[in-house]
């Protein structure tokens, strides 16, 4: 699941192979296989307007390039 785009249900056609489906749309839904985001979504009256995409261990903002041992402490309340 690796969505270029949000897409549009009258201009964006399925591909035949789900798995390399790149419009999100028409992507399964993650918790329910069965069904196409887009059922989803007219299911609960409601649409995406953006969406950002991440991995596994990737994080939203850049690595710092401050060194371990340079580091300030990171404090706790408790």
């Amino acid at each position: 699941m690796n969505p270029l785009k949000i897409g549009q249900p009258d201009v964006d056609e399925p591909i035949p192979n789900a798995d390399d489906e790149t419009t999100m749309i028409h992507q399964e839904f993650l918790l329910d296989p069965s069904l196409t985001v887009q059922q989803v979504l007219l299911g609960a009256h409601t649409e995406i307007v953006d969406f950002a995409r991440f991995e596994m261990g990737e994080s939203a903002e850049p690595e710092s390039e401050v060194p371990l041992e340079d580091a300030e402490p990171i404090k706790s309340c408790g």
